[in-house]
């Protein structure tokens, strides 16, 4: 998909907008990219930061955007926030529609349940395929361990990639879905 320039892209989740405006770097034109949050503050920081960049208040169970609309949608830590199935099923409805086929979603997100924060859950790889049926799915494990890397001090540079071999230790999944045509 890159380079970006003539792509359509959303961001569900897009907090401040910064990853959306990282994508200019990449190719992307700002009337190209699109950001929907749910949280008001959010999307006052990121309309003040990037006023290019088309950004609204909206809940992602009904995205204002017409069908197969775009070309990449990004999911960065959105559905582990979502502990109501009905609406992660909701969510994912919308992005399905809203993606052109041959589209993908970019994926990241926690792959197991954080036992120190009740309000996120993790989402294995089958609740990923149980979200987005008739997608292929490109995801492998990344993250090492937050609490274990913010340990490493001077030894990160060494220890970090030793210990993000170990699969156990990578606690997110970052994937590319691909809507079948």
């Amino acid at each position: 998909m890159v380079p970006l320039a003539g792509r359509q892209i959303l961001e569900v989740g897009c907090g401040s907008g910064r990853v959306l405006a990282g994508l200019l770097e990449l190719g992307a034109r700002p009337e190209n990219l699109h950001g929907v949050d749910l949280l008001p503050e959010r999307i006052a920081v990121a309309r003040q930061h990037h006023p290019d960049i088309d950004f609204q208040l909206a809940n992602a169970e009904e995205l204002g955007f017409a069908d197969a609309q775009f070309d990449l949608v990004l999911l960065f830590t959105v559905f582990s926030s979502i502990l109501d199935d009905a609406m992660a099923h909701n969510i994912a409805r919308e992005v399905i529609r809203v993606l052109k086929p041959g589209g993908a979603v970019v994926w990241y997100d926690l792959r197991y349940d954080n036992p120190r924060n009740p309000n996120v859950r993790g989402m294995p790889a089958t609740a990923v395929r149980a979200l987005f049926p008739g997608f292929d799915l490109h995801i492998h494990t990344v993250t090492l361990l937050p609490p274990l890397a913010r340990r490493l001090g001077r030894a990160t540079p060494v220890l970090y990639p030793a210990l993000a071999l170990i699969p156990a230790l990578r606690t997110h999944y970052l994937g590319l879905l691909v809507k079948r045509l």
